[in-house]
């Protein structure tokens, strides 16, 4: 069972959807556990409620943990991927095997508020414990505008953290198209990727390769069959 870890402030609900639904036409079983102190996915899909904190959207499984402790190991026969969504503090208490999971990313927006919410929480996390090895994580930026590099912004805020980059960063521009999917994705029952821009699948895509660990050709082959299911997929 492969562990994702994504520690995100911001709101990137829609990007995990997506994510999950790669895997899930890719014919993997995936778990996403909504563990941020908004509540983002909850709030921003329609979910049916199928008992224990336990939600599905689109054939998404979603677990609902605004708190508390999350114990995966009586899933492993269940799920292939388990993705876990954190913005909280108090993150060592809550994951102490942290380190172990398969892929970490820290997500970063240019908004002065998800910044500082975001040093807060790494702030929290290498406090919080002894061990100062230096953690792989991949950087994920999401809503770049045009003429703002960030890059070296955001890694003079990490430079205190023991923190070893994996891999370049994935950076996704604002585009008022994706939005618009967004919104549209949120009032339906599917999960659309074929109407976001070309950049967004490009974003989606090379996270699902590094997730699932597949070869380009391979997701070739899978957005190919994903074009195939247009019409039964979203609002036409």
């Amino acid at each position: 069972m492969n562990h994702s870890l994504f520690l995100s402030t911001a709101d990137i609900s829609d990007i995990l959807m997506s994510l999950a639904k790669m895997l899930q036409i890719s014919n993997q079983n995936v778990l996403i556990v909504d563990h941020t102190a908004e509540q983002f996915l909850c709030s921003n899909v329609p979910l049916l409620q199928t008992g224990n904190s336990y939600s599905e959207f689109d054939g998404i499984d979603i677990h609902h943990m605004p708190e508390g402790t999350f114990a995966s190991e009586s899933l492993k026969d269940s799920y292939d991927h388990i993705i876990i969504y954190y913005s909280h503090l108090g993150f060592h208490n809550t994951y102490p095997n942290w380190r172990s999971f398969q892929n970490k990313f820290v997500v970063l927006s240019p908004e002065l508020s998800q910044l500082n919410k975001t040093t807060k929480m790494m702030d929290s996390i290498f406090n919080e414990e002894n061990d100062k090895e230096k953690a792989e994580f991949i950087r994920l930026f999401i809503n770049q505008v045009n003429g703002f590099i960030g890059e070296s912004y955001f890694e003079q805020i990490l430079k205190n953290y023991p923190i070893r980059w994996k891999d370049e960063p994935l950076a996704l521009l604002f585009e008022e198209q994706n939005y618009i999917q967004r919104i549209v994705n949120q009032n339906s029952n599917r999960v659309d990727i074929t109407k976001y821009s070309k950049d967004y699948k490009d974003y989606i895509s090379q996270l699902f390769s590094i997730i699932a660990e597949k070869e380009p050709k391979e997701i070739k082959a899978l957005l190919r069959k994903i074009g195939g299911r247009k019409r039964t997929w979203g609002v036409s």
